[in-house]
């Protein structure tokens, strides 16, 4: 995979999941499905990134960077979720 194809790769994720963080909804009862596909999608991502080899070392390392930081703001949007789910049930 070539440096230009990784740099996109990463910027479409962090958009997507950017962009499905805003659909989460406070009132759901459901849990977070897409976010929890999006997490997993990220973290494949993540290990694709961390084994490719690339004359563009710069453009890899700065994609891996904006992968792990969407990795933990979608997991701190599902551990928000979760904790707004669990005091909707305790009503």
């Amino acid at each position: 995979m070539n440096g230009w194809k990784v740099s996109k790769l990463a910027g479409v994720a962090l958009v997507g999941v950017t962009l499905g963080g805003l659909g989460l909804r406070a009132a759901s009862a459901e849990p977070a499905p897409r976010m929890e596909s999006a997490l997993r999608h990220l973290n494949e991502a993540r290990e694709e990134l961390r084994m490719a080899h690339s004359a563009a070392g710069e453009h890899r390392e700065q994609a891996l960077d904006f992968t792990v930081r969407a990795i933990r703001q979608v997991e701190q949007a599902i551990d928000l979720d979760n904790r707004h789910r669990e005091r909707r049930e305790r009503r």
